[in-house]
């Protein structure tokens, strides 16, 4: 039986050179997006970078320095899904690019895992047994802050570290990070004021996004301000 490869990062979708460079390495690849209410994406990935000690602002400073600045990859563009994906399309056709949204994840991930065995054309009987269990409960605090730090005074610890292959060392990084290192926290909700403002802020990107995928996005919140429209930019490939 043929084996299928791939790989999972958020970091394909911030640059913007890099749908030129995998159509070029693999122009007949299967791409898979999962998307996240962009305004729930801005203030999780802020929570973590407050976890990991690189933002010390508040959030609602986060919004109003980084709205001014939208070229650059930051909290908020990164969540521009309408422009970020437009850039593939052009040059991906359509079949190559699946779509899915992290909220059916959530509700039905049994009906998101068929529509990923469909798309890859692989059998649909497997079910994972622990499809439904959450594995990162975010938060904002860490539960070892002087771990790190202590362990790079150490250097025949810190010199191991540095002998792992890069790889087995991102898996290790991303575990301690996300399982060991994370005090989880229930979720917080967002002052009612500014998730307006990023509501508005990402509107048109939305627009642009349903255009684009031909049906309705499920953050019903857009859909109280505008309804779906053909955007005056975009690819329609």
């Amino acid at each position: 039986m043929e084996a299928l490869w791939g790989k999972v990062t958020p970091q394909y979708m911030a640059y913007s050179h890099v749908p030129e460079r995998i159509f070029k390495q693999m122009p007949r690849v299967k791409l898979i997006a999962i998307l996240r209410n962009p305004v729930d994406r801005a203030f999780s990935h802020y929570r973590m970078a407050v976890r990991l000690g690189a933002e010390k602002r508040s959030f609602a400073d986060v919004f109003s320095e980084e709205i001014k600045d939208v070229p650059s990859i930051n909290f908020l563009t990164l969540g521009q899904y309408g422009r970020i994906l437009s850039r593939f399309l052009e040059y991906f056709p359509r079949e190559q690019l699946l779509v899915l949204f992290a909220d059916d994840l959530k509700r039905v991930p049994k009906s998101v895992l068929d529509s990923v065995f469909g798309y890859l054309g692989v059998e649909r009987h497997y079910t994972p047994k622990n499809l439904d269990k959450r594995y990162h409960q975010g938060g904002m605090k860490q539960r070892f802050p002087w771990l790190v730090p202590t362990a790079r005074h150490i250097y025949p610890l810190w010199w191991f570290w540095k002998a792992i292959p890069e790889r087995r060392r991102r898996v290790v990084r991303f575990w301690f990070l996300t399982q060991v290192n994370t005090v989880p926290e229930a979720p917080v909700d967002l002052d009612s004021n500014l998730r307006c403002q990023l509501v508005n802020f990402y509107q048109e990107d939305v627009l642009l996004l349903e255009h684009l995928l031909r049906k309705a996005v499920p953050w019903s919140e857009f859909h109280g301000q505008a309804a779906i429209a053909t955007p005056t930019s975009g690819n329609d490939h």
